[in-house]
């Protein structure tokens, strides 16, 4: 049986106990689940074992599960020196809880926070070692800065929460606020973006990232539940929707670019800062009256008109006036599709004719089609009026 010889260990040890070993709280940077994801992704890479240690040389993770838990004292010594050490078969036969390989720390802000080891053949496993180390710091870089982002998106959910409930007249608010970089006495304009997703599913993470890099510092952005996101957009001078609209489209394209599902947007009035609340019932309104679909998905609540309206009309009488109308369309896509276009392109039969990539004859035959279905000609003003209702009645029932 193999002898263990504490006393080489500890005379190597010496020369590190006056090092200080305080990490200022490096040493909860790596945490179990982030030490087994380490080990996940190198293993991707690498086929010789490897394992992940604390600060004090106990294995928290690696490829042989019987392992965890165990002290590593070439990774203890990594840790306290700072530097790689090399164990050959010598040490293998000394030290507790090492097999041939290399350890190497593992550095956050010029600390220890971990080691990773490498089993094999020293001078084989040497080649790649300092690149494995790389990797693996980046990977603890990672997950702080992403942990960083959660703990800014939470402070910024909490604060939103507040807001909405009329928080912003104390003192330890405005505090908060502050120290997130909002200011209170400018107005704002609040906008929601509501995505259709499936039970259970949620938006995600970088999703977050992603949308805040579109933003202004002084804009905020919070998620609202599972499926939703708030922007509250500092307007120090007054904005046009038609200003703010270019930047609500490259928000809406980046968010599809990550969510496939409808993507509606609403937007309330900009309105002091203690007011924010009636942005909020605003901008919610306006998103239940987005289009979400092929038309425009972004509703701004002063713009609303005919939506309004079609607010109050009833379901019964919503579903009577869809079945006088355009009932005889929903199982034509080319006929909606092509009724759609020509309301978009403002009853213009060659830009309607051009978007939909079809010969103007053959705009005419579907609005023939049209009319000879429904009863009414969108030619006539007053017809295509009540076949524009229809949609826009049908845009509700479908959302409902």
């Amino acid at each position: 049986m193999r002898q263990r010889t504490p006393g080489v260990f500890a005379a190597h040890c010496a020369g590190t106990a006056g090092l200080n070993h305080d990490n200022a709280g490096g040493c909860d940077m790596l945490l179990p689940d982030l030490a087994r994801r380490i080990v996940r992704e190198v293993k991707r890479l690498l086929d010789e074992p490897i394992i992940i240690t604390d600060v004090d040389g106990r294995i928290m993770a690696g490829t042989d599960a019987s392992r965890i838990g165990a002290v590593h004292e070439g990774a203890l010594l990594a840790s306290r020196t700072k530097q790689s050490v090399v164990v050959d078969s010598l040490r293998e036969a000394q030290w507790r809880g090492v097999r041939e390989g290399i350890s190497l720390p593992l550095l956050f802000r010029g600390e220890v926070v971990g080691v990773v080891g490498i089993t094999g053949k020293p001078d084989r496993v040497a080649r790649y070692a300092e690149l494995v180390r790389k990797m693996t710091e980046l990977l603890v870089h990672e997950h702080y800065y992403l942990e960083q982002l959660e703990y800014e998106q939470r402070g910024y959910e909490a604060l939103l929460v507040d807001w909405l409930r009329g928080g912003e007249r104390t003192a330890p608010f405005a505090d908060r606020a502050k120290a997130l970089g909002v200011d209170l006495n400018r107005p704002k304009r609040l906008a929601l973006i509501s995505f259709g997703l499936d039970g259970g599913e949620m938006l995600p993470r970088a999703l977050w990232q992603q949308v805040r890099a579109l933003l202004r510092r002084e804009d905020v952005l919070a998620r609202w539940g599972d499926d939703r996101l708030l922007l509250v957009f500092d307007e120090a001078k007054p904005q046009p929707p038609q200003e703010l609209l270019p930047r609500l489209r490259r928000i809406e394209a980046e968010c599809a670019r990550w969510v496939r599902a409808p993507i509606r947007i609403g937007v309330g009035k900009r309105l002091p800062a203690h007011e924010l609340h009636r942005s909020y019932e605003q901008a919610a309104h306006a998103a239940s009256l987005a289009d979400g679909g092929a038309g425009s998905g972004i509703a701004f609540y002063e713009e609303l008109r005919l939506e309004m309206c079609l607010q109050d009309i009833t379901p019964q009488t919503r579903r009577d006036y869809l079945e006088r109308t355009i009932a005889p369309l929903i199982s034509e896509p080319d006929l909606m599709e092509t009724l759609r276009a020509l309301i978009g392109a403002n009853v213009s039969y060659k830009l309607a004719a051009d978007r939909l990539h079809v010969h103007i004859n053959t705009l005419q035959y579907r609005l023939r089609k049209i009319a000879d279905l429904t009863g009414l000609d969108p030619k006539r003003f007053e017809d295509l009026a009540e076949l524009h209702l229809a949609m826009k009645l049908l845009s509700k029932e479908t959302k409902s």
